[in-house]
């Protein structure tokens, strides 16, 4: 338990900083001066719920944000020292708010405890963005454009474009990444490595270590915005966008995957690699990917980097060591108590509360059901008869009001949660879609 007065005396705090996340992912905070402290830990913070996308209506929108004491950290970012929580949110009743992505996320640990199956779930997520010096974007009825700067945008020109794992003086922004990850050490974030990624123009990944559930949805939360700001303070521009550029790699957030008991993965087996439980989950997934996608991949973004090429996994199936099937199973791993899966397809874009619970809920279905996922794809013929992952928004948003029970039916979120999200994402996806777009003149105009 972290001592909060001590914290706050020896690191001289005067404000506390509760941040919570909307339905799409996007962080809000609240600050108060650091005498309001117990105030807050025992009452909460009233906010306006009709204010944040998809959480009230103006007619009952009063809702209370408290902090979890166990996610204090002191931001290494705030000018004046700044005690930070993460909160969680609640009706004026004292209930808990059932459109909170956390509490979403912990009813489905809930639901999988009484499952019997494991002890816990532990994710390790690889998070991928590009920095830029610069980006102009406008969409003015008379001007419509982006132009990007990019400090790497001639050193690969010269390398035949293979800037995976590029070293200085090509990898430009080792030190920010460095920097980066000594801050998410010193907040409790354990970070695995970090590297300059695929893409020419500058494209990176950090990756985290497994955690819990739920801290790797807190620590993806607080990880995004330390490396945006962090990169607002030195002037760049940092995005997690998934295709941020035409026929250059896209921005993934790979999701490694385990069920735990007795502090081993439940997921190998000496003979076959995979045990049945492990299959079964990769089959629960795969059945319900296409839906899955609608939590995963939200945005109209996501489906310009799932297409073919740059390792694009598109394809509902599983491999081993494969990285163009959505589910890999890492083939360097040698010891079975520690076999993993990853799943591919999610981006930055989703929020990771969801993300996460939609993964875990679609693979708990698979081993209640004993969903049998096929045979693993063998390279080069892997795309025979296999389901695709959607290949728009909109298509995505259908499969999911078509094949939600997985979701529904264990009682973690109900139709309402459907039709909102579903709601929320086919507006986003029709203003995208009629905005006239620059390549339309190219070939048009």
């Amino acid at each position: 338990m972290i001592d909060i007065n001590k914290l706050i005396s020896d690191e001289n705090v005067k404000f506390i900083d509760i941040k919570y996340s909307d339905l799409a992912g996007i962080f809000r905070h609240v600050t108060l001066p650091v005498s309001y402290l117990e105030k807050a830990l025992k009452n909460g913070v009233g906010f306006d719920g009709s204010s944040v996308v998809g959480f009230s209506s103006s007619g009952k929108s009063d809702l209370i944000v408290k902090p979890d004491m166990e996610t204090a950290h002191i931001d290494r970012l705030s000018e004046i020292k700044t005690l930070s929580f993460i909160g969680n949110i609640y009706n004026t009743d004292g209930t808990r708010f059932k459109m909170d992505p956390r509490y979403i996320l912990e009813k489905t640990l809930d639901y999988l405890k009484k499952q019997n199956v494991c002890d816990s779930v532990k994710f390790l997520p690889e998070l991928e963005f590009y920095i830029f010096r610069n980006i102009e974007v406008s969409n003015d009825k008379l001007n419509t454009y982006v132009r990007i700067d990019s400090d790497e945008q001639d050193i690969f020109k010269s390398y035949n474009g293979k800037s995976y794992h590029a070293d200085a003086p090509r990898d430009l922004y080792f030190n920010f990444r460095s920097y980066a990850c000594e801050m998410l050490e010193e907040m409790g974030i354990k970070v695995k490595y970090h590297h300059h990624e695929v893409g020419r123009y500058s494209q990176h990944e950090i990756e985290l270590q497994f955690d819990t559930a739920i801290r790797t949805a807190d620590n993806l939360q607080i990880a995004k915005y330390y490396l945006r700001n962090l990169a607002l303070n030195n002037d760049l521009i940092l995005t997690f966008m998934p295709k941020p550029i035409y026929n250059e790699a896209g921005n993934g957030l790979h999701f490694h995957q385990y069920l735990e008991k007795n502090g081993f993965s439940i997921f190998g087996d000496k003979k076959n690699i995979l045990s049945e439980i492990g299959l079964n989950y990769i089959g629960g997934i795969i059945k319900h990917g296409r839906a899955l996608s609608a939590l995963t991949n939200p945005s109209t973004n996501s489906y310009r980097r799932l297409n073919s090429g740059f390792e694009a996994p598109v394809n509902l199936q599983y491999s081993e060591g494969c990285r163009e099937t959505a589910i890999r199973i890492p083939a360097y791993i040698k010891d079975i108590k520690s076999i993993d899966i990853e799943f591919r397809p999610p981006d930055a874009t989703s929020n990771p509360y969801l993300a996460i619970a939609g993964m875990l809920l679609a693979g708990i279905d698979g081993i209640r059901n004993k969903i049998n996922p096929g045979k693993a794809a063998i390279y080069g013929k892997k795309y025979r008869n296999a389901k695709r992952i959607p290949l728009n928004l909109d298509e995505a948003i259908g499969e999911f009001e078509k094949d939600n029970k997985f979701l529904t039916d264990t009682g973690v979120v109900g139709h309402d949660f459907i039709k909102k999200w579903a709601e929320i994402k086919r507006k986003e996806s029709a203003e995208v879609s009629f905005h006239p777009h620059p390549y339309e003149f190219e070939i048009y105009f």
